[in-house]
């Protein structure tokens, strides 16, 4: 945990989607995630309820080494945008409240935004988010359903964390994140 950062593109503090990309792939950081806050209905039918979720990059759990207590959590592989997936990790809250604490649900759909996802994993009980305020109660990857921006490198959309590179330093990830981001300017100065 002390190794992972929050990292900002500037006045915007969010990355679009493709910029977010090239800064997890420039080598400046041993692994960078994205995620952002959102909220879908669940259910059907004209019985929907709003929940809130994190909408997370395929690499999410993998790269913060989040585990799930019952399940698994969804894998970079399986959960990439242009797999379009519709996987889905609860927390322990939503898995006892709407899913009946029940270890068999992993494998059920839920409908969220009118589109069947599959649950996959539970979270920990003592599992906290990412960020401080209200935590979500379902995590779903990244996709043109739940990330309609996916491809607008001018739609600044995603928080991000990251892990700095074995002995590198803050400040020397501060100013690699300042060249990086001169060098998105450089070449779409409409889009950062």
């Amino acid at each position: 945990p002390g190794r992972v950062v929050g990292a900002e593109p500037g006045y915007a503090n969010q990355f679009s989607y493709p910029d977010y990309g090239d800064l997890r792939d420039s080598g400046i950081f041993a692994d960078a995630v994205g995620f952002r806050t959102g909220g879908m209905n669940l259910g059907a039918a004209g019985r929907t309820t709003p929940v809130s979720l994190l909408v997370v990059t395929a690499n999410y759990f993998d790269a913060l080494g989040i585990r799930a207590q019952i399940g698994r959590t969804f894998s970079a592989a399986e959960s990439a945008p242009e797999r379009d997936p519709r996987l889905v990790v609860v927390t322990a809250g939503f898995w006892r409240n709407w899913l009946r604490g029940d270890p068999r649900a992993i494998g059920e759909s839920l409908v969220l935004g009118g589109e069947s996802f599959t649950v996959v994993g539970v979270l920990p009980d003592d599992y906290r988010a990412v960020f401080g305020w209200i935590g979500p109660q379902i995590y779903v990857p990244v996709s043109r359903l739940t990330l309609s921006v996916l491809d607008d490198r001018g739609a600044p959309s995603l928080s991000v964390l990251a892990r700095l590179q074995p002995n590198a330093t803050t400040a020397q990830a501060q100013a690699a994140v300042a060249r990086f981001i001169a060098s998105l300017e450089r070449m779409d100065p409409v889009g950062v």
